[in-house]
């Protein structure tokens, strides 16, 4: 009888953390499919199979509230599988070489990421994000545009949106110079990649990036120069 792991959520941190504790497991385990999840566990060897378990199968759940801290993500889902399991100071998924020429015209480039999304807020500003990545060009940093491809291409941003599968999205964000984005996981996981993250909020007339108040453009540029530079 297999033993199939499945979690409800598909946060990305809950699946780091899970990625991390199958690290210090000595059992193989088949994984519950998640269409979000699958590129980031294909490559795991503690993954036998992604799929769908059969009736006779045994399934362990894994239920881990989104909002905890990383490390007691961990603890969680190490309780639940019933391994001892060693956090690491730099977690990575186990993400496979990939064959796209587009990861490969992007991967060896010390690039700003800007990945924007529909999910990540109700509505975007455009405007507002295109004059302070314009800002950053002309600082002579290269602009990626790696997100929905619902969501315009920002100007003088080279335009990669929706031809990057999430693993691709995710070794980009390891070896980039920073990321910019309205998702709030993907700016978590970066965080935890020792990468800089600058998270845009949009309220009422303004953005909150970072937890500050921004109104001008210049003020995110700037924000984002005096980090990496």
């Amino acid at each position: 009888m297999d033993e199939w792991i499945y979690s409800k959520s598909d946060n990305l941190e809950i699946a780091l953390a899970l990625s991390v504790c199958l690290d210090s497991s000595p059992h193989k385990y088949n994984l519950v499919r998640k269409s979000r999840w699958t590129s980031l566990f294909s490559q795991h060897p503690s993954i036998n199979v992604i799929g769908h378990p059969k009736e006779e199968d045994t399934v362990i759940h894994i239920k881990c509230e989104e909002t905890l801290p990383f490390n007691t993500k961990v603890e969680v889902i190490s309780q639940v599988l019933g391994i001892s399991c060693h956090i690491p100071k730099d977690p990575a998924f186990h993400l496979g070489n990939t064959n796209s020429s587009v990861f490969k015209a992007l991967s060896d480039k010390d690039a700003i990421l800007l990945y924007l999304t529909q999910q990540g807020c109700q509505q975007l500003d455009l405007f507002f994000i295109d004059g302070a990545c314009r800002l950053l060009i002309e600082h002579q940093y290269q602009v990626y545009s790696v997100g929905d491809f619902s969501i315009p291409c920002i100007r003088g941003s080279q335009d990669y949106r929706s031809l990057l599968e999430l693993d691709e999205i995710i070794t980009l964000i390891r070896s980039s110079t920073a990321l910019i984005t309205n998702d709030a996981e993907l700016s978590e996981l970066a965080s935890l990649f020792s990468k800089k993250s600058f998270l845009l909020i949009q309220k009422d007339n303004a953005y909150i990036c970072n937890g500050s108040i921004v109104t001008m453009p210049s003020q995110v540029s700037n924000m984002i120069l005096k980090t990496i530079e």
